[in-house]
């Protein structure tokens, strides 16, 4: 299944449904977390890596769209993109990436988790510093 999502200038973009996430698409996420991690070499995940890893998860997510980049998606498209367009793709993977982090995902039909608090939507957040976590940290990019 998938649920296609509209932006402001007319385009649209398919989304493959999150439902369909497996153990394998969880370690493949945290596994790239790790290579980034070990990458660097005071051990900290940057904004860039946070960057590059949502990339990847719109790369797999994305399975048709009207713009004229080729998919997979990646940085080289998403450096060609409307920003408004970005942060509306940001926003209809962030259940996605909290799945696979392991954090309650937003119940679709509220906005909220199970808290009763509202996700974060400012853009700005997109890009915040991670957090640091018991469990590492925070892979929300």
């Amino acid at each position: 299944m998938t649920r296609r999502v509209e932006f402001a200038d007319g385009s649209w973009a398919e989304l493959r449904d999150a439902r369909g996430l497996s153990g394998a698409d969880q370690e493949t996420y945290w596994d790239s977390i790790d290579e980034l991690a070990e990458a660097n070499p005071d051990g900290e995940v940057t904004r860039k890596d946070l960057r590059r890893i949502r990339d990847a998860v719109l790369g797999r997510f994305i399975t048709a769209w009207s713009y004229p980049y080729p998919l997979p998606f990646s940085t080289e498209v998403r450096m060609q993109l409307p920003v408004e367009t970005l942060n509306v793709l940001y926003e209809a993977i962030r259940p996605v990436t909290d799945l696979l982090s392991g954090q309650v995902a937003p119940d679709p039909k509220t906005g909220t988790d199970s808290s009763g608090t509202s996700p974060a939507t400012s853009p700005a957040s997109a890009d915040a510093p991670p957090e640091e976590q018991a469990d590492g940290p925070s892979a929300t990019p």
